[in-house]
């Protein structure tokens, strides 16, 4: 077991932990997205009757199944889009990445701080796009031609894609997995018919000159998850906050701590809602993930 400490301030409503990028950071190397990460315990310091609920995407079967799935179609992709184009190199630090739910973004995501409340110095954490070449008429309306504008999406792990069915902006992976199965006939058998609701189902149906792939597989992962000029610590009085003990207050507004019990996160994604105002949060996180 080797653990690390992470240490976040948690703003009031709903926020996301990106447990490998965060370790990615600290440890100055890449640590996978597509692992279970554990956590062992931790402390939350808050304000008396506050809250904050944690929350993952659920560990089954059926989850790691989807996330599989769709890590093979983003590999197939930047695969075959490396061997049609000679000189192609994949970035060096080039990971499956995705996010937890529609409702996560980079925005809502807290970065793992150290014990001055500075950000530790990031790098690039891009999050993973799948691309799809994408037909539509010509100009007059006789043939099919290539639109300029592939369909592109990030991917996350729980909830229904984001957007319509004729223009998804995200994909939802369990959704995508479950409506990639033959549904099931009245008789109780399956069909033959895949469900034309998957998105990911005909990825490979269609080729073009792979423009727009070859511009992701350029730009994402080309640079390290860590800022190469600035390893934490490097700061003046950049240490790392390991905890805090109170002895009352001299408000009316007692903060008050509470240990946080130990969990496995799929992919490391994790959910907070906190109510009742800022919260401090230190988590000891198992520094290398188990692979699914």
């Amino acid at each position: 077991m080797v653990a690390t400490r992470l240490y976040y301030r948690l703003e009031n409503g709903t926020n996301y932990l990106n447990l490998p990028r965060d370790l990615s950071e600290y440890h100055r190397k890449l640590k996978r997205a597509k692992n279970i990460y554990t956590v062992y315990g931790g402390f939350i310091r808050n304000q008396d009757s506050a809250s904050a609920k944690f929350a993952v995407a659920p560990l089954t079967w059926q989850s790691k199944a989807a996330v599989n799935r769709t890590f093979k179609i983003w590999r197939k992709m930047v695969s075959q889009t490396l061997s049609k184009n000679e000189g192609l190199k994949s970035g060096k630090w080039n990971d499956f990445k995705m996010l937890l739910d529609g409702a996560m973004t980079s925005s809502n995501t807290r970065p793992a701080l150290d014990a001055n409340n500075a950000v530790m110095a990031t790098g690039e954490w891009d999050y993973s796009t799948l691309t799809q070449p994408k037909l539509i008429l010509d100009g007059d309306g006789t043939g099919l031609e290539f639109d300029e504008d592939a369909d592109q999406w990030d991917v996350h792990i729980v909830g229904p894609h984001g957007g319509t069915h004729t223009n998804y902006t995200r994909i939802g992976m369990i959704r995508s997995w479950t409506d990639s199965k033959a549904p099931i006939q009245s008789s109780g058998e399956p069909s033959n018919i895949l469900n034309p609701l998957d998105p990911l189902s005909n990825m490979f149906d269609v080729e073009d000159d792979d423009e727009e792939k070859v511009t992701i597989i350029m730009n994402e992962g080309d640079l390290p998850p860590y800022d190469r000029d600035e390893p934490f610590g490097i700061q003046d009085g950049a240490l790392s906050s390991v905890g805090t003990a109170d002895n009352g207050a001299s408000s009316t507004i007692t903060p008050v701590g509470n240990n946080v019990p130990g969990f496995q996160a799929l992919c490391g994604l994790v959910r907070v809602v906190v109510s009742g105002g800022t919260t401090e949060l230190w988590i000891d996180v198992e520094s290398q993930g188990e692979s699914f």
